[in-house]
């Protein structure tokens, strides 16, 4: 099924080289009609070494800044599968390191599983068989595709491609890919840590001096000293097994050993990301389909922005998550607030009660808020904090939940953050709900203690991209793309904003990554690994 390691010959990549553009956008759309091979389309966008191929997939080597592109074609088994063959270490060090460490990142905790011993093998079989409860809510094509993974791997590891024997199971890709809804689920009602900074934001129409619509996705996540050595940029081309189309083409920045995606950008225009919330209103029992996951089906099953809501919508979801969903054909796009989907337990009734109560002594006057139908509320860019609630919360002078925010003097969570923006064709999020009627599921005595260093820092990550948003793309002026890409970039060392969050060391680790995405032109850039790295960018149309 499987060829070594095939090198494409000088005459070809010089003939291709030529039209690459490794250092500047493509602008050149009159090439739009015609079809190029995956390996040309890889060469022009500046990956013209094909390291190792597998059927119809490859992974290609971009020499000019020294990063990955994987092209998967085929059934979801077979790119599972090539996968899996092409990225043997890359999954090992995925399923394996980055599951293992992961969990002490987020409690912040200065050890690692090495200083646990056995009883890690013990936690780590626990969380598999949380991960295992939620196996039937997962569709059978993205089940399948993790077998292919694993066995992918399998074979390359008969082959002698890689270093060692350590196995690769089902149930360790699937661990990686459900792995963190079963976290932050229990972890929402347990001590931990928190360092998480998405932001995401959307801009279109006059906002846009093209008048398309761009989305900015900062995935500030944890790299449990892995992440950002093993992230790429992957092609995804899901085909039938008599070969014609079983979803939609997409583009994603992605890790090796996941099948649900962070951050991707589809054929039809669809643009998606997912922002952590931390919510008291989560299944501990099952994560139901895991929110990267959703990610995923929407990107193949969705061309308009109402089936990417309405596919969210009806899936079995138990962690709560904030969605960016962006649709450039239209062009328009929607946050979604989420909590989980099953019926609340009768200890959730009881807490949100409680939580009306304390709503309504905050602004003086009757606060309703209910279960929203199916866990989800859409916010659309045309809404704004009602005045009513604006500034209101519970303050004390001279409190502090974040010394680094000495301007937040809000008691724990307990406000009603503001949009701070009323413009049409504008929309962004950070890890907070900006919903009145969701705000509750926010409040929780635990949660807010836990996390009470972290409310400034999201609150203070959305107040500054909005304000950026503003000066960049209002007032006559328009942003273009690369003012786009420094407003999604902002915390970027080498900025006055990144300096003061990060510090001013460019050499350190991309949390996630950084990523821009033309949901018109369908045009992704991304920036991971470490701040000082070159960015990448893939026009998806050269694939199709």
């Amino acid at each position: 099924m499987c060829s070594p390691i095939r090198r494409m010959s000088i005459l070809v990549y010089a003939v291709l080289i030529l039209c690459s553009c490794s250092s500047e956008r493509m602008s050149d759309h009159s090439s739009r009609n015609r079809r190029y091979e995956p390996h040309e389309a890889a060469a022009i966008n500046g990956f013209g070494s094909i390291t190792a191929r597998c059927g119809s997939g490859f992974l290609a080597h971009n020499p000019h800044n020294g990063k990955h592109l994987l092209y998967l074609e085929g059934t979801h088994y077979e790119m599972g599968f090539q996968q899996g063959y092409l990225c043997p270490e890359r999954v090992r060090a995925m399923v394996h390191d980055y599951c293992n460490e992961i969990l002490f990142e987020m409690l912040g905790l200065p050890f690692g599983s090495d200083r646990v011993g056995p009883l890690w093998s013990f936690v780590r079989a626990w969380l598999i068989d949380l991960v295992l409860a939620s196996d039937d809510a997962i569709p059978v094509w993205l089940r399948e595709e993790m077998q292919g993974i694993a066995e992918g791997y399998r074979r390359a590891q008969s082959e002698g491609r890689t270093s060692g024997y350590v196995p690769v199971t089902y149930q360790d890709v699937l661990l990686l890919n459900q792995g963190m809804d079963v976290i932050s689920s229990l972890t929402y009602h347990m001590l931990g840590a928190a360092g998480l900074a998405c932001n995401q934001f959307a801009c279109w129409g006059e906002r846009t001096k093209s008048g398309g619509l761009f989305h900015g996705r900062d995935f500030q996540f944890y790299t449990a000293g892995v992440y950002q050595d093993a992230s790429l940029i992957a092609i995804y081309k899901p085909l039938s097994p008599d070969g014609r189309p079983a979803g939609h083409p997409f583009v994603a920045v992605t890790a090796p050993g996941f099948v649900g995606q962070a951050t991707a950008l589809n054929n039809q225009g669809l643009g998606m990301g997912i922002d952590v919330v931390h919510s008291w209103a989560a299944s501990g029992a099952t994560p139901g389909v895991g929110g990267l996951l959703l990610i995923r089906i929407v990107m193949e099953q969705a061309a308009t922005l109402g089936e990417a809501i309405s596919i969210v919508r009806e899936a079995s979801r138990g962690c709560p998550w904030i969605f960016l969903i962006s649709d450039g054909k239209e062009p328009s796009a929607v946050v979604l607030e989420t909590i989980q989907s099953f019926p609340p337990e009768p200890w959730m009734a009881e807490r949100l009660a409680d939580a009306q109560r304390l709503g309504t002594r905050l602004i003086g006057m009757p606060y309703s808020c209910t279960f929203p139908e199916q866990g989800i509320m859409v916010r659309e860019a045309d809404f704004t904090t009602p005045e009513q609630l604006k500034e209101k919360g519970i303050t004390l002078p001279g409190y502090h939940n974040n010394p680094k925010y000495p301007q937040d003097t809000t008691v724990l969570n307990l406000s009603f953050p503001d949009t701070i923006e009323d413009l049409p064709e504008m929309i962004a999020a950070t890890n907070h709900y900006l919903l009145p009627e969701m705000r509750a599921f926010q409040w929780a005595p635990l949660i807010s203690l836990v996390w009470r260093s972290y409310w400034p820092s999201t609150e203070w990550r959305y107040r500054t991209l909005v304000d950026l948003l503003v000066q960049r793309a209002s007032h006559g002026k328009q942003l273009d793309w690369e003012r786009a890409w420094r407003t999604i970039n902002f915390l970027d060392p080498m900025t006055e904003e990144g300096s003061f969050f990060h510090g001013p060391d460019r050499s350190q680790q991309v949390g996630g990554h950084v990523a821009l995405m033309d949901a018109t032109d369908l045009v992704l850039r991304a920036l991971f690994g470490h701040y000082d790295d070159p960015w990448v960018e893939i026009r998806l149309e050269h694939f199709l």
